[in-house]
């Protein structure tokens, strides 16, 4: 009875052990956006995601809505150890080298994809942008729509913090 037992012993703990490895989760601890009214209208976004990472992660995304007659340009990405270069994968779950961005357009929003190599960390991203559109002038106004973190996002946001410099 024994020697039956140590075999489903072994293997219960093997599973036991390697269950937790397996497991892992990200969450976002704060998003800092920052943009600037140009005055041609443009508005010049900068935004820093600061995301958790429970085990081994490379991937990130950004879904921007637009509306019609909105774009985004100048698209970079970042983080603590530099800039990122384009011409990454924009398929999720897709694999390019670490370091590297790209962009797609989907009907009403535009997506950047980056790519990077994170393992138990907390790491902050910086994105930034010029949004062409959005700002429209009337003779006595200047009216801005713009939401800075909608709904798209499969995790919350513990802390948003969102500023807005006029010309």
């Amino acid at each position: 009875m024994r020697r039956a037992a140590l075999p489903l012993l072994v293997i219960l703990l093997v599973a036991v052990l390697a269950s937790p490895a397996g497991a892992k989760s990200y969450w976002i601890d704060a998003a800092d956006i920052d943009i600037v009214i140009n005055e041609d209208g443009r508005l010049s976004v900068t935004e820093r995601i600061r995301y958790g990472y429970s085990g081994s992660f490379s991937g990130a995304y950004r879904d921007t809505p637009l509306r019609p007659g909105e774009s985004i340009v100048a698209i970079t990405v970042a983080d603590e150890s530099g800039s990122y270069a384009s011409g990454g994968c924009t398929d999720l779950g897709c694999f390019s080298p670490p370091g590297t961005f790209g962009v797609t357009e989907i009907p009403g929003y535009v997506r950047i994809v980056w790519h990077y190599s994170a393992t138990d960390q907390q790491r902050t991203f910086t994105i930034t942008y010029d949004m062409v559109g959005v700002a429209i002038a009337y003779d006595d106004v200047v009216d801005v729509n713009l939401q800075v973190w909608g709904d798209q996002w499969p995790v919350g946001v513990a802390k948003l913090t969102a500023r807005m410099h006029l010309p």
